[in-house]
């Protein structure tokens, strides 16, 4: 048994616990983590017919939330009338950019589907797009205030496709697979930043115990000593010490110097 006594962090505290370091080394892991599961899902054959599937749905749904809209307002409705046009806009919005999604390519598209889905940024900040917006200004702000039940009924599919959709699921397939992958890298630098030290000092306890012999004649042996270990990197250990040997029969010695070396696994 040892325990550390002196060490030298092999990433100084100041750096270590700084804030702007853990978030920039956060954020870079955080990015890889959605570019790799951007290319998990870009590998993905189900990924074309899920995500046409998943505009269709949305643009057909937004065509009858902006009926019903239209609907209400026609009807003279008491809502404010810039509760209106705020869920109109919303709307246009973003059934325009589902329209372009749909013939898109590569970066183009994926910066559609940013616009449209929610995502996390590599910096750890939420945006939750513009169908959460149609539902935020529809549903949220305006049905609150006219309670219509076909607006009710005709956002009710946006919110099951952002949910549930085939492409929304193997998004969060291809997101789960990229953690599981990058789940090294992470601990790899934890074990850097917060644990792992240049060098360390630590008394030792030390005890031993054995059977010597098959007949019984020798009887269990054992010895207790303390020493001295000096660690490099968390990966190399060296142990110097003494054991004393308390029940030691004719000609034995007192105990016994030691001396070992371990080489580890730093992660």
């Amino acid at each position: 048994m040892a325990y550390p006594i002196r060490n030298t962090p092999l990433v100084p505290d100041q750096v270590s616990r700084t804030g702007e370091v853990q978030g920039a080394i956060n954020g870079a892991i955080t990015t890889a983590t959605n570019a790799l599961a951007t290319q998990n899902l870009a590998e993905d054959r189900r990924r074309a017919p899920a995500l046409n599937e998943l505009l269709s749905g949305l643009r057909a749904a937004f065509a009858a939330l902006l009926k019903d809209v239209d609907a209400a307002r026609a009807a003279g409705s008491d809502a404010e009338p810039e509760l209106f046009d705020v869920c109109t806009s919303a709307i246009e919005e973003a059934d325009g950019s589902a329209g372009e999604a749909m013939t898109a390519v590569d970066e183009e598209l994926d910066q559609y589907l940013n616009n449209l889905l929610p995502y996390t940024t590599g910096a750890g900040v939420y945006q939750p797009g513009q169908v959460n917006a149609v539902l935020s200004a529809c549903v949220a702000d305006l049905n609150t205030r006219l309670g219509s039940a076909a607006i009710t009924q005709d956002a009710k599919p946006l919110a099951d496709m952002l949910a549930g959709s085939q492409y929304v699921l193997l998004k969060a397939e291809a997101k789960r697979r990229a953690v599981e992958e990058l789940s090294p890298v992470r601990h790899t630098v934890r074990t850097l930043f917060n644990e792992a030290n240049l060098a360390s000092i630590s008394p030792v306890l030390m005890f031993d115990a054995a059977r010597m012999d098959p007949d019984g004649g020798l009887g269990t042996r054992f010895g207790i000593g303390v020493g001295l270990r000096a660690t490099l990197v968390n990966s190399v250990d060296f142990t110097l010490g003494y054991v004393a040997n308390p029940r030691r029969a004719t000609g034995e010695s007192p105990g016994a110097l030691f001396f070992t070396m371990r080489i580890r696994d730093l992660f």
